[in-house]
């Protein structure tokens, strides 16, 4: 190929790249909005399911206060004598907390809304 036809080449190359670089900003603002639109959708069906049937108390223990004990035990080093202790400050007693927490986990394993508001919750975002 002659040395001409490939400087036509480029500048055809060069003359296009703004309209490339501004589909490559449209196309990353979009997929940008979109992962915003699905976050906000995993948070308003966590509140949902928090505050319906899957988010009553188990044995008394709400989702908040199992996420605060939970924080506090991690505190401590996740010992499960901490665990008794820390439940017992917030008015929970030993079988109340063994049942909650056996429930609290078996939910969230099976509602992974559930999960992300726990994680919310334990982090202090919200």
């Amino acid at each position: 190929m002659g040395l001409f036809k490939q400087l036509k080449q480029m500048k055809g190359v060069v003359a296009e790249a703004p309209d490339l670089i501004r589909n490559a900003q449209a196309m990353q603002q979009s997929q940008a909005a979109v992962a915003r639109a699905q976050a906000e959708a995993v948070r308003q069906e966590s509140a949902t399911l928090a505050a319906g049937p899957a988010g009553e108390p188990i044995a008394g223990v709400s989702l908040e206060l199992y996420a605060e004990v939970s924080r506090k035990v991690t505190a401590r080093g996740g010992d499960p004598a901490a665990a008794a202790t820390i439940a017992r400050e917030h008015g929970i007693d030993g079988a109340a907390w063994d049942t909650a927490s056996a429930g609290w986990n078996e939910r969230m394993r099976s509602v992974p809304a559930i999960a992300a508001r726990f994680n919310e919750l334990w982090r202090g975002v919200d």
